[in-house]
C-alpha cells in the first residue's frame, strides 16, 4: 500500500491598473454635424473621448492546497493484477490577505439591499463581513475524491502478452489568480471611467465634464466603512459556488514482446 501527503502554500501579491486609459478618438466635430474628427489632431489638442482612471488595485492572494493519495495493488494470481487509488482533492480558493473583493446578490438586487459593511454599496454587492460571506467570496469545497482503477492480464503468465485497463476521475486545480479580478472590485481598486458628453473632455481636466464631473480620486488605500461609491464602477464577481472542472478518462492497451527485444504496443485513450 502507498500513502502520500502533500501540503502546498501559495502566496502572490502584485499591483495593476494604477495608471490612466485615454483614448482620442471623437467620431465627429462637436458643433459641425456631418464633418469627422481627426483622432492626431484630437491627440495634439488634448480633446479626449474617454478617460480612466484607477487607485492602485492590489492582492495578497493565499491559496493552501493539500491532497492525499492512498493506492494499493492485489496480484489475484500469476495471470492478473488489479490496482486501485483514490485521492483526496480539495478546492480551496485564493483567499486575499485583507478581504477584498466582493459578491453579488441577485436577490438583494432585486430587493434593493445594500450591503452591511459597506452601506452605501449598490444593490447587490456584498463583502466580507456580510452575513454568509466568506473571506474568499467562494465556498470551498472540501469533500472531493478522484478514484483511479486498473487491472493488467496476462494469459500466459510470462510477460510477453498483457493486456491493461484502468480508468480514473481528474479535477483540476483553478489558477491562483482565477478571480485576481474579484479583489480590484470597488471601493479597494476603484477605476472610475468617464465619457465625452455634448464635447470633448480636457486632457488638463478629465474630471470637469462629461459623465463624471466630480474627480474621484485620491482614494485612501484601506476604505472607510461609509466610503462613497463613484457612478460608473465595474465589477468583476464568480458565482457564490465555484466547482473544480474534472474529467473521466479511460484506457485500454495490450503489449507483445517478440524476439530479438522487439515489442508492439496498442493503446486506446478516451474521456
Amino acid at each position: 500500500m502507498l500513502v502520500r501527503v502533500l501540503l502546498l502554500r501559495l502566496n502572490a501579491a502584485r499591483a495593476q491598473i494604477a495608471q490612466s486609459q485615454i483614448i482620442f478618438c471623437l467620431q465627429v466635430l462637436v458643433g459641425l454635424p456631418g464633418k469627422i474628427a481627426d483622432s492626431n489632431l484630437d491627440f495634439l489638442t488634448g480633446s479626449m473621448s474617454s478617460f480612466a482612471q484607477s487607485k492602485a488595485q492590489q492582492n495578497a492572494l493565499r491559496e493552501p492546497v493539500p491532497s492525499l493519495y492512498v493506492q494499493d495493488t492485489y496480484h489475484l494470481n500469476s495471470h492478473m493484477v488489479l490496482s486501485g487509488g483514490v485521492r483526496w482533492d480539495p478546492m480551496f480558493m485564493a483567499t486575499d490577505y485583507f478581504g477584498r473583493g466582493s459578491q453579488f446578490s441577485m436577490a438583494n438586487f432585486m430587493a434593493n439591499k445594500s450591503s452591511v459593511a459597506y452601506p452605501n454599496t449598490p444593490a447587490g454587492s456584498l463583502y466580507y463581513g456580510d452575513p454568509g460571506v466568506p473571506k474568499a467570496y467562494i465556498k470551498n469545497t472540501v469533500w472531493q475524491f478522484s478514484p483511479r482503477v486498473g487491472a493488467t492480464f496476462d494469459p500466459t503468465g510470462h510477460g510477453q502478452t498483457v493486456f491493461r485497463i484502468g480508468a480514473a476521475m481528474v479535477y483540476d486545480t483553478p489558477n491562483l489568480f482565477t478571480d485576481a479580478r474579484n479583489q480590484q472590485n470597488s471601493p479597494f481598486g476603484l477605476t472610475v471611467a468617464n465619457t465625452a458628453v455634448g464635447g470633448p473632455l480636457s486632457f488638463t481636466s478629465p474630471w470637469s465634464n462629461g459623465v463624471v464631473t466630480t474627480n474621484p480620486f485620491s482614494q485612501p488605500p484601506t476604505p472607510s466603512k461609509n466610503v462613497a461609491f463613484a457612478k460608473g464602477g465595474q465589477y468583476f464577481v464568480l458565482p457564490a459556488q465555484f466547482h473544480d472542472p474534472y474529467v473521466i478518462q479511460w484506457t485500454t492497451s495490450v503489449q507483445h514482446e517478440f524476439g530479438q527485444g522487439w515489442q508492439v504496443q496498442l493503446d486506446y485513450v478516451g474521456n
